[in-house]
Protein backbone atom coordinates (compact mmCIF):
# COMPACT_ATOMS: atom_id res chain seq x y z
CA UNK A 1 0.00 0.00 0.00
CA UNK A 2 2.73 2.41 0.41
CA UNK A 3 4.79 1.72 -2.04
CA UNK A 4 2.58 3.75 -4.94
CA UNK A 5 3.14 7.00 -2.06
CA UNK A 6 6.98 5.93 -2.23
CA UNK A 7 6.96 6.29 -5.33
CA UNK A 8 4.92 9.61 -5.95
CA UNK A 9 7.57 10.91 -3.16
CA UNK A 10 10.36 10.20 -5.43
CA UNK A 11 9.11 11.27 -8.92
CA UNK A 12 8.58 14.30 -7.02
CA UNK A 13 12.04 15.45 -4.94
CA UNK A 14 13.45 14.16 -8.85
CA UNK A 15 11.56 16.47 -10.37
CA UNK A 16 11.93 19.23 -7.22
CA UNK A 17 15.53 18.75 -8.02
CA UNK A 18 15.74 19.15 -11.79
CA UNK A 19 13.16 22.42 -12.12
CA UNK A 20 16.06 23.76 -9.25
CA UNK A 21 19.20 23.11 -11.72
CA UNK A 22 17.26 24.37 -14.58
CA UNK A 23 17.01 27.63 -12.69
CA UNK A 24 20.04 28.17 -11.78
CA UNK A 25 21.27 26.88 -15.06
CA UNK A 26 19.26 29.67 -16.51
CA UNK A 27 20.68 32.33 -14.36
CA UNK A 28 24.24 31.37 -14.91
CA UNK A 29 23.42 31.04 -18.74
CA UNK A 30 21.81 34.72 -18.28
CA UNK A 31 24.94 36.41 -16.46
CA UNK A 32 27.53 34.72 -19.01
CA UNK A 33 25.76 35.29 -21.91
CA UNK A 34 24.95 38.72 -21.85
CA UNK A 35 27.79 40.60 -20.51
CA UNK A 36 29.63 42.73 -22.85
CA UNK A 37 33.50 42.41 -22.58
CA UNK A 38 35.84 44.73 -21.38
CA UNK A 39 37.69 45.47 -24.67
CA UNK A 40 33.80 45.90 -26.29
CA UNK A 41 32.80 48.12 -23.20
CA UNK A 42 36.02 50.29 -23.45
CA UNK A 43 35.16 51.14 -27.21
CA UNK A 44 31.69 51.62 -26.18
CA UNK A 45 32.78 54.21 -23.57
CA UNK A 46 34.91 55.87 -26.11
CA UNK A 47 32.40 56.24 -29.81
CA UNK A 48 29.42 58.05 -28.65
CA UNK A 49 29.00 61.97 -29.11
CA UNK A 50 28.97 62.94 -25.69
CA UNK A 51 29.88 61.93 -22.50
CA UNK A 52 29.51 62.86 -18.46
CA UNK A 53 32.72 65.61 -18.08
CA UNK A 54 34.84 63.06 -15.25
CA UNK A 55 36.31 66.75 -14.07
CA UNK A 56 32.64 67.80 -12.93
CA UNK A 57 30.84 66.56 -9.68
CA UNK A 58 27.65 67.12 -11.46
CA UNK A 59 26.05 65.57 -14.48
CA UNK A 60 27.81 67.73 -17.18
CA UNK A 61 27.34 66.49 -20.25
CA UNK A 62 30.40 67.25 -22.76
CA UNK A 63 31.15 66.58 -26.48
CA UNK A 64 33.50 63.55 -26.72
CA UNK A 65 37.36 64.75 -27.34
CA UNK A 66 37.58 63.19 -30.51
CA UNK A 67 40.42 63.01 -32.73
CA UNK A 68 39.02 64.32 -35.77
CA UNK A 69 40.91 62.88 -39.45
CA UNK A 70 39.92 65.13 -42.24
CA UNK A 71 40.07 63.58 -45.52
CA UNK A 72 40.14 67.16 -47.34
CA UNK A 73 41.30 65.00 -51.22
CA UNK A 74 41.06 61.78 -52.70
CA UNK A 75 44.32 60.10 -53.12
CA UNK A 76 45.04 60.44 -56.74
CA UNK A 77 45.30 64.21 -55.93
CA UNK A 78 48.40 63.71 -54.32
CA UNK A 79 50.09 61.66 -57.41
CA UNK A 80 47.48 61.11 -60.36
CA UNK A 81 49.34 57.39 -60.35
CA UNK A 82 47.99 56.61 -57.38
CA UNK A 83 44.78 54.97 -58.46
CA UNK A 84 43.43 52.01 -56.57
CA UNK A 85 44.61 49.19 -58.28
CA UNK A 86 48.51 50.90 -57.81
CA UNK A 87 48.40 51.54 -54.18
CA UNK A 88 50.47 48.41 -53.40
CA UNK A 89 53.20 49.27 -55.30
CA UNK A 90 53.32 53.10 -53.11
CA UNK A 91 53.06 51.89 -50.00
CA UNK A 92 55.93 53.55 -48.53
CA UNK A 93 55.75 56.97 -50.08
CA UNK A 94 51.80 57.47 -49.85
CA UNK A 95 52.41 56.17 -45.90
CA UNK A 96 54.94 59.51 -45.90
CA UNK A 97 53.08 61.65 -48.05
CA UNK A 98 49.33 60.78 -45.37
CA UNK A 99 51.71 61.00 -41.92
CA UNK A 100 53.04 64.14 -43.06
CA UNK A 101 49.42 65.31 -43.89
CA UNK A 102 48.76 64.51 -40.18
CA UNK A 103 45.95 61.48 -41.18
CA UNK A 104 47.19 59.11 -39.06
CA UNK A 105 45.64 56.39 -36.80
CA UNK A 106 47.45 55.54 -33.77
CA UNK A 107 46.50 52.88 -31.44
CA UNK A 108 45.74 55.39 -27.99
CA UNK A 109 43.48 54.16 -25.40
CA UNK A 110 41.84 57.27 -24.00
CA UNK A 111 41.42 58.59 -27.59
CA UNK A 112 38.76 57.58 -30.29
CA UNK A 113 38.93 58.66 -34.32
CA UNK A 114 36.78 60.91 -35.97
CA UNK A 115 37.13 59.85 -39.50
CA UNK A 116 35.72 62.38 -42.17
CA UNK A 117 35.79 61.08 -45.28
CA UNK A 118 34.85 62.50 -48.94
CA UNK A 119 31.69 61.86 -49.85
CA UNK A 120 32.21 60.91 -53.27
CA UNK A 121 34.81 58.58 -52.44
CA UNK A 122 34.29 54.48 -51.47
CA UNK A 123 37.64 54.00 -50.64
CA UNK A 124 39.61 56.38 -47.79
CA UNK A 125 43.52 55.82 -46.69
CA UNK A 126 45.11 56.51 -43.68
CA UNK A 127 48.71 55.75 -42.09
CA UNK A 128 48.42 53.14 -39.50
CA UNK A 129 50.69 52.30 -36.57
CA UNK A 130 49.55 49.85 -34.42
CA UNK A 131 53.28 49.71 -32.25
CA UNK A 132 51.29 46.59 -30.76
CA UNK A 133 50.92 42.81 -31.84
CA UNK A 134 46.97 42.66 -32.47
CA UNK A 135 44.31 45.74 -32.76
CA UNK A 136 40.41 45.39 -32.51
CA UNK A 137 38.79 48.45 -34.80
CA UNK A 138 35.66 49.84 -33.24
CA UNK A 139 33.49 52.28 -35.97
CA UNK A 140 30.60 53.39 -35.57
CA UNK A 141 29.38 52.78 -39.57
CA UNK A 142 29.11 49.54 -41.94
CA UNK A 143 32.73 49.43 -43.33
CA UNK A 144 35.33 46.96 -44.84
CA UNK A 145 38.92 47.47 -43.68
CA UNK A 146 42.52 45.79 -45.20
CA UNK A 147 46.10 46.63 -43.97
CA UNK A 148 48.92 47.02 -46.50
CA UNK A 149 52.32 46.41 -45.38
CA UNK A 150 55.77 48.50 -47.47
CA UNK A 151 56.39 45.00 -48.89
CA UNK A 152 52.88 44.75 -50.42
CA UNK A 153 51.59 42.78 -48.59
CA UNK A 154 47.70 42.73 -47.76
CA UNK A 155 46.80 41.82 -44.16
CA UNK A 156 42.73 41.20 -44.17
CA UNK A 157 41.12 40.69 -40.20
CA UNK A 158 41.51 37.52 -38.58
CA UNK A 159 38.05 37.61 -36.85
CA UNK A 160 35.38 40.16 -37.71
CA UNK A 161 32.26 39.05 -36.08
CA UNK A 162 30.47 41.00 -34.09
CA UNK A 163 29.09 39.29 -30.45
CA UNK A 164 25.72 39.63 -29.07
CA UNK A 165 26.46 40.77 -25.92
CA UNK A 166 28.42 43.92 -27.89
CA UNK A 167 25.19 44.32 -30.09
CA UNK A 168 22.66 44.25 -27.25
CA UNK A 169 25.17 45.99 -24.73
CA UNK A 170 26.30 49.23 -26.65
CA UNK A 171 23.63 50.92 -27.96
CA UNK A 172 22.28 54.58 -29.05
CA UNK A 173 19.21 56.12 -29.37
CA UNK A 174 19.02 57.49 -32.87
CA UNK A 175 15.17 59.25 -33.97
CA UNK A 176 13.59 57.39 -30.94
CA UNK A 177 14.74 53.93 -31.95
CA UNK A 178 17.65 51.77 -30.36
CA UNK A 179 20.23 51.14 -32.40
CA UNK A 180 23.41 49.12 -32.05
CA UNK A 181 26.32 52.13 -31.52
CA UNK A 182 29.09 49.57 -32.91
CA UNK A 183 28.18 48.61 -36.47
CA UNK A 184 32.03 47.03 -37.11
CA UNK A 185 34.18 45.36 -35.75
CA UNK A 186 37.45 43.94 -36.77
CA UNK A 187 40.26 41.98 -35.28
CA UNK A 188 44.17 42.54 -36.98
CA UNK A 189 47.05 40.20 -36.53
CA UNK A 190 49.63 43.60 -36.49
CA UNK A 191 53.26 42.30 -36.06
CA UNK A 192 54.56 45.18 -38.59
CA UNK A 193 55.04 48.76 -37.38
CA UNK A 194 53.64 50.90 -39.98
CA UNK A 195 50.23 49.80 -42.32
CA UNK A 196 48.77 51.81 -45.12
CA UNK A 197 44.91 51.53 -43.74
CA UNK A 198 42.60 51.13 -46.77
CA UNK A 199 39.12 51.65 -45.62
CA UNK A 200 36.10 50.74 -47.95
CA UNK A 201 32.49 51.77 -47.63
CA UNK A 202 29.60 49.02 -48.42
CA UNK A 203 25.86 48.72 -48.86
CA UNK A 204 25.50 48.93 -44.83
CA UNK A 205 27.38 52.20 -44.92
CA UNK A 206 24.70 54.97 -44.14
CA UNK A 207 27.53 58.12 -43.02
CA UNK A 208 30.75 59.51 -44.84
CA UNK A 209 31.42 60.74 -40.77
CA UNK A 210 32.69 57.66 -39.24
CA UNK A 211 33.77 56.88 -35.21
CA UNK A 212 36.31 54.31 -34.78
CA UNK A 213 38.41 53.21 -31.77
CA UNK A 214 41.31 51.17 -31.91
CA UNK A 215 42.64 49.01 -29.10
CA UNK A 216 45.16 46.92 -28.52
CA UNK A 217 44.19 42.90 -27.78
Amino acid sequence: MNAPRKFNTLVISVLFTFLLFLIFSCDDFKSEEFNISEKDNQACAQLPDSIQDPNSDTLKIIAQPFKILKVNKALTAFDTSWVDSNVTENVSVILDTLTAKGLEVKVIPDTAYWLKTLAKEINSYFAFTPATGAVIFYLTESVDIILMTTDTSVVKPSNQNMPYETTSGCTVIINKKTEPLIKTRLEFSTPDEHYLLKLMKNDGTKSDSIKCSVLAM
